[in-house]
């Protein structure tokens, strides 16, 4: 149902500490002083679905997310996030049975043993409602939403999907275009877009905007954990939520794959 869905999402809006691998490439002109983007935040590079764990001796373990049997055997893995991920496997669920999530790796990988945890993503716990490894990485490129009062967003191949309780079926938006709205100047990307869209309907057209930052998000409800904080306007109401990438957003160049640093 959708308003369980709902319960998976939310925002608390803990910043955490931005994400400095999540760039876009600035194209075109400006508007209202904000660069135009093609796209919203990219996926970082080093980004992978998995499955953290406990070790017998407490330590991190971590595996690819499968959700078919036999899953995959966890390995040790360095946690380098600065955000506990043994007490927050503790919290979440299982350590036996793991639960699902997106990290950055600095090395190694989900099935390479000595691999470091740079940052977590998203971290989904085993009572939330659909924590199986497609809810980690949706089939889409972007999704969003909110608690109180409850929304949901998905953007894919150009169209916004926007549901509430009250219209399931949802509404369907196009047009889409991103703003960046800000840059330190130092970090590619680092910062916050917005993305709006349209669609035509019986008195004219209606705009959808939601924006979001790179400031990690704990859901108000599930305490689950997200990488972008959003605030949806859709029809003249500010609601707050969260956003996470899904599996059709593309990965962002590496530094030294957009070419030899200047000088």
């Amino acid at each position: 149902m959708l308003v369980a869905s709902f319960l998976l999402w939310g925002c608390g809006g803990t910043d955490q500490g931005a994400d400095p691998d999540a760039g876009v490439e600035a194209v075109g002109g400006e508007v209202g002083g904000a660069d135009t983007v093609p796209s919203g935040p990219r996926v970082p590079p080093g980004t992978a679905s998995v499955r953290l764990h406990l070790g017998d001796g407490g330590e991190l373990l971590v595996a690819p997310c499968v959700d078919s049997e036999p899953r995959p055997s966890p390995v040790a893995v360095t946690d380098a996030t600065g955000d506990d991920l043994v007490g927050l496997l503790e919290e979440f669920g299982d350590p036996e049975t793991g639960i699902p999530a997106r990290v950055i790796f600095d090395d190694g990988s989900a099935d390479e043993p000595g691999g470091r945890i740079r940052t977590l993503r998203v971290a989904l716990p085993e009572s939330a409602a659909g924590t199986a490894c497609d809810q980690v990485e949706p089939d889409a490129e972007l999704e969003a939403s909110g608690n109180e009062p409850f929304w949901h967003l998905r953007l894919d191949d150009g169209e916004v999907l926007y549901r509430t309780p009250e219209d399931q079926d949802g509404a369907l938006f196009h047009d889409v275009t991103w703003t960046r709205l800000e840059d330190d100047g130092v970090r590619s990307g680092s910062g916050a877009w917005r993305m709006e869209a349209l669609r035509d309907f019986v008195d004219g057209i209606e705009y959808l905007v939601l924006e979001i930052s790179d400031t990690p998000c704990i859901d108000s409800m599930s305490g689950a954990r997200y990488p972008w904080t959003a605030t949806l306007d859709a029809g003249g109401g500010r609601s707050p939520g969260c956003a996470r990438e899904g599996r059709n957003l593309p990965e962002a160049e590496r530094p030294h794959e957009s070419g030899p640093p200047a000088g």
